[in-house]
């Protein structure tokens, strides 16, 4: 887990694609929360330059997987969300980019209590 965390805070332009191929590292599951939070959760909060990328990829990306994992742990998902609470602090184009992930996430059908509450307070 520890390796999983030093690769996703790597402030490196290749961060992301290197994220999203460690999902598929045979140490990694989605279903282990600690692996979630060190692969995932490290890119999304320790990584500020990647997640906050200009094209909104690292938005994108952090958006998917809180979806993917709110329909087998929604307690993990909605923790997830955590890295987008200080999205009105960014400039206008990250700050929309960031919103649409959030508006993504909060439209989805069957979305569960748990990140339906936490999206909706960050959105209010």
């Amino acid at each position: 887990n520890s390796w999983f965390a030093f690769q996703a805070a790597a402030p490196l332009a290749a961060t992301l694609r290197t994220v999203k191929h460690l999902t598929t590292h045979p140490q990694f599951s989605m279903r282990n929360p600690n692996n979630v939070y060190s692969l995932i959760g490290a890119f999304a909060g320790s990584n500020p330059l990647q997640f906050n990328r200009p094209d909104g990829k690292g938005y994108d990306f952090v958006a998917a997987k809180i979806l993917e994992l709110d329909k087998f742990n929604p307690q993990v998902a909605a923790r997830m969300l955590g890295a987008f609470r200080s999205y009105r602090t960014l400039e206008i184009e990250r700050r929309r980019m960031a919103l649409r992930a959030l508006q993504q996430i909060a439209s989805t059908p069957g979305l569960s209590n748990d990140v339906h509450e936490v999206v909706s307070k960050i959105l209010d």
